[in-house]
């Protein structure tokens, strides 16, 4: 599947769209009291070397961890675009018959994936302090709320294998009885049947990696799967009645031109999904892609393209019933992913698998992206609890700076149509009132130019679809350029 992450705020920007951007009018509104305003508060403090320093009062460690990622890196093969830590089993395999075959060594490959998955979730610290509990009766936190099974290709894993996963969760961290539960599934990979059987998992909720309703186009990227199977995949979501299911779509491939990318995207409207996510091609250095293609040339699309393909895809879903609320995410009506949002709004999640990286009280930590790497990596976690007692091995990046958290609430919350809420950042950060100027003298001439809203009654800032968000690359880098200034 291809989930971009949460910092991919990045789009291909169309010459014509600049030139037009910068030979806009300039309106002379609330640019110089802003800027004077600013300068007053940033020259009080120009020695303040805690800047970004964050309120007392504010304890991130409080919140309690309420999500989970789960990495499933099995796939029939890894497609051409990907770098994502996937391990490919191969094809020819049955939906009749699909856990029987499992008989061979790709069967105790999985099984010793998921044996050691299991010992991770059961290793991990269980409380809102990351103090070292062991016990979900030993922690005040609340039971999971959302639960994502990614991949790779999570309905490749027998069913045997994901209830002993749901298992281990269920008993280790706890499970909202509305929580929901996600599991990405490659058209040919499943039948009505299996998604039945996931529902009574207690899995809520499908996105099905269709990536191109076009043969030509899933065969240059390499997918294992043709377009019969995309319809037969549809036909079966709709006969098992998934609650909620979502269809991935992939703009800027070889050889799209407008016309094929308004036939995809209209396919996948007639799909009647309740959620659409529409990423742009990112080409990715030690893929086979990086060595074919090089972005914007020949037989990929160019970037003025790229971008026009973006904005045609916002016309025809809004038009269609379609919320646009993220960058790159599409729903219907109480569709909205709830998962995702966790890591644009910021807050920490539990990761677990070969090449996931979680975020529990500012500290990241990433697993090894191969598959021994991985399972020797479980193994030194579980000696190191019981020689030690030390939660985690040492793997984790520093704990993230209030510096690291106002950037990255500022690069995630801008994702999201709803915007960056200045009001809570005044409110986090000691010196949130000269922050929040800094940003708005940022931003002034972008608002001028009817790319990003501010709206001052509710104090959040927001990018105007779908300009503000193609050249939210050169808006943010504006406001890092303005925050960067503070320190000096």
């Amino acid at each position: 599947m291809l989930y971009m992450g949460p910092y991919s705020v990045i789009m291909r920007v169309p010459s014509s769209l600049q030139r037009r951007v910068h030979q806009s009018g300039w309106v002379k509104g609330l640019v110089g009291s802003r800027r004077r305003q600013y300068a007053h508060r940033a020259s009080s403090i120009a020695e303040d070397t805690s800047i970004f320093a964050e309120n007392e009062s504010y304890d991130e460690e409080k919140e309690a961890i309420s999500s989970a990622y789960v990495h499933l890196p099995f796939c029939k093969k890894k497609c051409l675009y990907c770098d994502f830590p996937v391990v490919a089993v191969g094809h020819g395999r049955k939906i009749a018959d699909y856990d029987a075959q499992y008989k061979d060594y790709k069967d105790s490959m999985m099984t010793s994936y998921v044996d050691s998955l299991c010992k991770e979730m059961e290793l991990t610290p269980v409380g809102s302090h990351a103090s070292g509990l062991h016990t979900r009766e030993e922690s005040e936190d609340v039971a999971l709320k959302t639960l994502y099974f990614g991949g790779g290709t999570p309905s490749l894993l027998p069913l045997k294998e994901l209830e002993r996963i749901l298992e281990v969760l269920r008993r280790r961290f706890g499970i909202e009885p509305a929580a929901e539960i996600t599991i990405e599934a490659d058209p040919g990979t499943f039948d009505s049947n299996r998604l039945k059987s996931y529902m009574n998992l207690g899995i809520t909720r499908v996105s099905v990696g269709v990536q191109a309703f076009d043969d030509r186009l899933l065969e240059l990227c390499g997918r294992s799967h043709a377009l019969y199977d995309v319809y037969k995949a549809i036909e079966d979501v709709h006969a098992a009645d998934v609650p909620s299911w979502s269809l991935d779509l992939i703009s800027g491939l070889p050889e799209l031109d407008m016309d094929a990318w308004e036939r995809n995207i209209m396919c996948a409207i007639d799909a009647q999904s309740h959620h659409i996510s529409s990423y742009d091609l990112q080409v990715e250095p030690g893929t086979p892609f990086h060595s074919l293609y090089r972005p914007g040339v020949r037989p990929l699309p160019s970037d003025d393209e790229t971008a026009s393909m973006y904005a045609r895809a916002v016309d025809l879903f809004t038009a269609h019933g379609f919320d646009h609320y993220e960058l790159s995410s599409y729903a219907k009506r109480g569709h909205q992913c709830v998962h995702n949002a966790v890591y644009w709004d910021g807050k920490g999640y539990h990761a677990f698998g070969m090449g996931a990286s979680s975020y529990v009280h500012r500290s990241r930590v990433t697993r090894p992206r191969k598959f021994n790497a991985y399972l020797a990596w479980v193994k030194q976690f579980e000696e190191s609890v019981e020689n030690s007692h030390h939660p985690l091995p040492h793997v984790a990046t520093p704990r993230a700076t209030s510096e690291d958290v106002l950037t990255d609430m500022i690069m995630l919350q801008l994702r999201k149509a709803s915007g960056l809420d200045l009001g809570m950042m005044e409110r986090r950060f000691r010196h949130g009132a000269l922050i929040k100027d800094a940003i708005l003298d940022a931003i002034s001439t972008s608002v001028e130019r009817g790319l990003v809203e501010y709206d001052e009654e509710n104090n959040i800032v927001k990018f105007i679809d779908p300009d503000g968000f193609l050249l939210s690359n050169d808006v943010i880098s504006d406001i890092f350029v303005a925050l960067d200034r503070l320190k000096t």
